[in-house]
């Protein structure tokens, strides 16, 4: 007699496509996460969820990438299917570079591993004592998860170069005929070097905890800047990162809510003395050893 399986609880497809990957397109992928796979469903236009897919860490030597959410948003968590979660992931057969392109290129990758040791808090109880952590300004991690935003990191691993002066007027100059001359054409502004150095980095977001794990990697190509530059931004500027883990949530405008709840919102903001607190983890990183 054949015992029923039960369920299916996993399912795999897995394809094969190749790619050509050059200077140009290696370097494309590193400035910014413009790939995305699409769940699809036939009788949809759109597609039911989009995951954006980074292959930065690819270029520089990763053996896979992947990427996962859950399902319960969709159709597919119901019977017949009963699928909870999607992952997908990306193994390349062999390096995406070539020796003599990675020498040239020389990827730099910063990754964000994980914020440990982040407090938390006993939860507040009357006439308690500071000893025993009962401070009422502090806050619990299930009251961070409810009144601030998921927990990210940020940072530049370069500071933005600052705007050029304004220059001043000038009067138009006469010729020997007295006519007045054509202004000179204003020089074009020269291109900010390095831009992708100097972009704002930010990892996703996770649930305030005791130990956050982001495992963020960002990449750039150290081939791609003059040598001298490089080696003097890692000598004099520290990278700092910084840990976000007490944004507030934004509250909601008076007009997206009804008059009696705008009215009780302003009552309570007006009699509530609780200030709470933005707090900013910031830990400078010395990179002379790279």
């Amino acid at each position: 007699e054949k015992k029923d399986p039960g369920p299916l609880t996993e399912w795999v497809h897995k394809f094969e496509v190749t790619i050509l990957v050059n200077e140009d397109n290696a370097c494309a992928i590193c400035r910014s996460v413009d790939s995305s796979i699409g769940l699809n469903k036939a009788d949809l236009e759109v597609p039911m969820l989009l995951l954006p897919l980074d292959l930065a860490p690819l270029i520089a030597g990763d053996k896979s990438v992947s990427v996962a959410t859950a399902l319960s948003s969709t159709e597919l968590v119901q019977n017949p299917w009963n699928v909870t979660n999607f992952t997908v992931e990306v193994t390349p057969s062999q390096p995406l570079l070539t020796p003599s392109l990675e020498t040239k290129l020389n990827p730099l990758s910063v990754t964000i591993v994980a914020a440990e040791d982040l407090p938390d808090h006993e939860p507040y109880t009357l006439m308690g004592t500071w000893k025993d952590g009962a401070n009422p300004r502090t806050r619990t991690n299930i009251e961070l998860r409810e009144t601030c935003k998921p927990a990210y990191c940020r940072y530049n691993f370069m500071k933005p170069a600052p705007p050029p002066p304004k220059k001043r007027r000038t009067t138009p100059k006469e010729t020997e005929e007295g006519e007045e001359a054509e202004p000179e054409p204003e020089p074009e502004p020269e291109e900010e070097k390095y831009t992708d150095w100097t972009k704002t980095v930010e990892t996703h977001s996770m649930p305030q905890s005791h130990t956050v794990r982001f495992k963020h990697k960002k990449v750039y190509m150290a081939g791609m800047m003059h040598p001298d530059d490089l080696i003097h931004h890692l000598k004099t500027s520290p990278l700092e990162v910084e840990l976000h883990d007490r944004d507030h949530i934004p509250a909601p405008t008076p007009e997206a809510m009804g008059e009696e709840e705008a009215e009780e919102e302003a009552a309570s903001l007006s009699s509530s003395k609780k200030v709470l607190m933005h707090f900013d983890g910031i830990g400078p990183l010395r990179l002379c050893s790279v």
